[in-house]
Formats: structure tokens, C-alpha cells, sequence
């Protein structure tokens, strides 16, 4: 479903966002690993095989989780 994917695309994002936060690799010498141990881009082919995914990227452009304790979130 729809909000499915929107809310998976929403965690993706907050995920790659806050690791860049953290400590986590910083003994490696980069922030992520490319394998299902961080994340896994498998590139614009699989962005054609999966265009309802893409539109629930692009749906939630900007969203992030955050919590009220966040030093980079505003309240309105």
C-alpha cells in the first residue's frame, strides 16, 4: 500500500540523516557500508522497476522523524 511505502520512505530518510550523526563507522573512515547492514541503494534500474516506490519518495520529500528533544527540529 501506498502510506506503506510513504512511511518506509520516511524511516529511510530519518535513518540516513541521524548515522550521519553518529560515531558508528567512524573508525572505517565512511558513514554508511553499502549492505543491508546500513542501507542499500541498487541504483535507478531498480527506481524504473518500482516507480510506486519513487512516487512515495518523492511524496514525502523533506519528512523526517524527529523527537522533541532534537536540537535540528523546530515546532511551529
Amino acid at each position: 500500500p501506498m502510506e506503506y511505502m510513504k512511511s518506509q520512505a520516511v524511516l529511510e530518510r530519518t535513518y540516513a540523516y541521524y548515522i550521519q550523526q553518529t560515531t558508528k563507522h567512524d573508525d572505517r573512515f565512511f558513514d554508511v557500508v553499502a549492505h543491508t547492514g546500513d542501507q542499500l541503494y541498487l541504483g535507478y534500474e531498480s527506481e524504473k522497476l518500482m516507480p510506486r516506490f519513487v512516487e512515495a519518495v518523492e511524496s514525502t520529500r523533506g519528512l523526517m522523524v524527529t523527537y522533541d528533544t532534537d536540537q535540528n527540529s523546530t515546532t511551529p
